[in-house]
């Protein structure tokens, strides 16, 4: 009867029993941990690579727009000053109404001349956005590359040890 045990010897063995079963289990769930990392090693991220932004026909038919109307007032204006000048100079009396047609062609030419150099600055911005995008785009795939190339190094070494300890959560347990 010596191999009897009493309530609180009962009581302890199944204390550890309920330990050792809830160690099993912690040490399986983490290897199970563990694989499913290991599988996840080496893997690229994909990255979207930025759009260069197309011409719009529009700023295309403004800035022609502007050229072909903005250059003629301008010539006209400049033509205008000119026979002014010239008429002043020679002592004849100048057409007093061409004042105010040169003073009227060249503000619209003066904003159709604004309106193509914003046109213009607006293209610059866009391409400078998009060199931004692609030095950030080919920095993040170059980390990765990186990242994955020393995964890759960590999944080999992993399985060396695998292979050569025969541990693996195939067994489930060590």
């Amino acid at each position: 009867m010596a191999n009897r045990l009493n309530y609180n010897d009962l009581l302890k063995y199944m204390e550890i029993v309920l330990d050792m079963e809830k160690n099993v289990y912690i040490e399986l769930k983490s290897w199970q941990d563990l694989q499913g990392k290991i599988k996840r090693l080496g893997i690229a991220n994909t990255y979207q690579k930025p759009q260069k932004s197309k011409v719009n026909s529009e700023d295309i038919g403004f800035c022609l727009m502007g050229i072909f109307l903005g250059c003629p007032m301008l010539g006209a204006v400049l033509a205008i000053i000119i026979m002014l000048i010239l008429g002043i100079v020679a002592g004849n009396n100048p057409a007093p109404d061409w004042g105010p047609w040169a003073i009227l062609l060249g503000s619209l030419g003066l904003v159709e001349v604004m309106f193509i150099i914003f046109i213009i600055s607006d293209r610059r911005d866009s391409n400078s956005k998009y060199q931004d995008e692609l030095n950030i785009y080919n920095l993040n795939v170059s980390n990765d590359n990186a990242r994955v190339q020393r995964e890759l190094a960590q999944k080999q070494l992993y399985a060396y040890i695998k292979d050569y300890t025969g541990i693996g959560v195939a067994e489930g347990h060590t």
